[in-house]
């Protein structure tokens, strides 16, 4: 029997449905759910070496486990972790490791983050069913379930035992890479890559040529922002290669994949005119009128990835955004069980979680069924691979419950807190000043970035920002000024250090065009997959230093 697309998403569907009955579930008694993990790893763990370090046997209670196991970083396993890499087992988790997660490296290097096969099918659940569960039941038979794109790429490289490597989001879609020509519109060559290519022009192209589309993904929302621009930008282009068929040639795509794709695009010179008249008439609300069976949106987009969920919405009109999950490389935290919303239920069994109030300056943490609606916590999880008390650094926001199940927002990461003279700027506050600056100066800003110059006295900020539109009009002195005073005011300690000169007024540098893509590149080289790339809010080592003070407009 031939499988088609409708079936293969009604599979994703149907299991997705199972895991949000289970969630649901949960929910009953979440605390007592998320207990009973925590003792059933110290269980399973207690002959592993970290397990005997730190004597899992004899606890009894939570509160034991608190006092006992002290709070961890990925530094604290790196020699451990070393040596799983080099096939050594029983070292953290009794469990076979299945893959090595690599971090997006925003601390600066690359993290290599140990997964189990528990672990490795929660994610492609979550990330593979719950989203098509959900949608599927806002939408019903509006979603007609055609063919989506994905504006991902799918890397790996075996490890000396054999085991994969690369970003979670890649091996869990490998499970799916039998039936994926009949869900993704980009061919598997482009999808699962050996080479350089201009990978956002060719997702587009496969895109524009399918007229039926009816949903995109993308790890996070900037990726599908940055797309939808370049297609704005470049559009004539577009029009006119599916005119005739043909691939311009100033795209970057080796030989042998472009003659491998060339039996796949044909003339389409209806679709061309279609296409041109609907660009003609402007790019606002452009992805309903030219994919009309388009419903949803699937990706990353709350946190620092809102303010391109803001530009995406320019382009998506009516079409709706499922915000994807909430995790990282340690594991799969949260999902949103509706639409349209950035709350996300906590999943009681895929971590230990603790949580520690951001207002406190202890170390003292609580429970799930301890938390407050309205009250910003640091959460620390005791992981299903091995990481036990591991600071995340994300801060989270509990907007209500579910049940007896914490639902939670991101809002920023502790790394990324700016913090030279006691300010502490968070990341929700600068992307607010940064979008109301660029508001009132007229900039199109693509992407910006701040680095804490703690050479000058007393410290200043420096702010970095790549502009699609606007900048001939405004000095980088002016700019700088209607910074600050945006600053003082979403921030009144920035103010306060400003007044009574702890900090010195801030910089700011316009930066060369495509200095933020250039950076990727760069990034990418290193071995981090395009797809973990997040965007470099902070300058926070060396290499980001040198890079970015050389590609400022002089």
């Amino acid at each position: 029997m031939t499988i088609g697309t409708k079936e293969v998403l009604e599979n994703k569907i149907n299991r997705g449905k199972a895991f949000l009955e289970k969630l649901e579930k949960s929910s009953l008694n979440a605390y007592k759910e998320n207990e009973n993990l925590l003792f059933r790893l110290l269980d399973e763990n207690k002959d592993t070496e970290y397990g005997r370090k730190y004597n899992f046997g004899s606890i009894k209670t939570i509160e034991d486990y608190i006092n006992t196991v002290p709070f961890t970083e990925y530094e604290d396993y790196e020699c451990y972790i070393g040596r799983m890499l080099k096939g050594e087992e029983i070292i953290l988790s009794a469990r076979s490791t299945v893959h090595f997660a690599t971090s997006s490296a925003s601390g600066g290097k690359i993290k290599y983050v140990p997964m189990c096969q528990e672990a490795e099918n929660l994610f492609a659940a979550y990330t593979h069913g719950l989203c098509f569960a959900v949608m599927d039941n806002e939408l019903g038979e509006k979603w007609k379930k055609g063919r989506g794109v994905s504006f991902t790429e799918v890397r790996f490289k075996p490890a000396e035992n054999g085991i994969s490597i690369g970003a979670v989001s890649g091996k869990v879609r490998f499970q799916h890479k039998e039936n994926e020509n009949l869900v993704y519109t980009t061919p598997q060559c482009i999808s699962y890559p050996e080479d350089k290519m201009n990978f956002r022009y060719l997702h587009l192209l496969f895109a524009l040529m399918e007229e039926d589309l009816s949903f995109i993904t993308c790890t996070f929302m900037n990726a599908m922002a940055d797309a939808m621009r370049y297609l704005q930008e470049n559009w004539q282009m577009f029009i006119n290669d599916i005119k005739t068929g043909t691939i311009n040639n100033s795209i970057l795509i080796p030989q042998d994949i472009k003659e491998e794709i060339s039996s796949l695009i044909k003339p389409m010179p209806e679709r061309a005119a279609f296409l041109k008249a609907e660009f003609e008439k402007g790019f606002e609300g452009i992805m309903e009128r030219i994919w009309p069976n388009l419903q949803f949106v699937f990706g990353i987009g709350g946190g620092s990835f809102k303010v391109h969920t803001e530009k995406a919405k320019y382009y998506l009109g009516n079409i709706r955004v499922h915000y994807s999950i909430y995790s990282a490389s340690e594991g799969i935290f949260a999902a949103p069980v509706s639409s349209e919303t950035e709350d996300m239920l906590l999943l009681p069994f895929s971590a230990f979680f603790e949580f520690r109030d951001t207002n406190s300056e202890e170390n003292k943490t609580v429970t799930l069924d301890k938390v407050e609606a309205g009250h910003d916590y640091e959460i620390i999880i005791t992981n299903l691979s091995g990481l036990y008390r591991y600071r995340i650094k994300d801060v989270v926001r509990v907007t209500g419950f579910f049940n007896s199940l914490p639902k939670i927002q991101f809002l920023y990461r502790l790394n990324q807190l700016i913090n030279i003279a006691g300010e502490k700027t968070n990341d929700n506050c600068m992307n607010d000043v940064m979008k109301f600056a660029s508001q009132e100066c007229g900039l199109g800003i693509t992407e910006y970035s701040v680095y804490a110059d703690t050479d000058t006295s007393p410290g200043r900020y420096v702010i970095f920002a790549e502009c699609y539109d606007g900048q001939e009009n405004l000095s980088a002195e002016q700019v700088a000024k209607v910074i600050e005073k945006y600053l003082c005011k979403f921030n009144p300690s920035y103010k306060d250090k400003i007044i009574n000169n702890k900090l010195s007024p801030l910089k700011f540098h316009y930066l060369k065009a495509n200095t933020y893509e250039t950076y990727r590149d760069l990034v990418s080289d290193q071995g981090v997959s395009p797809n973990q790339l997040k965007p470099v809010r902070l300058i926070d080592n060396s290499f980001k230093k040198d890079f970015f003070f050389s590609m400022t407009e002089k």
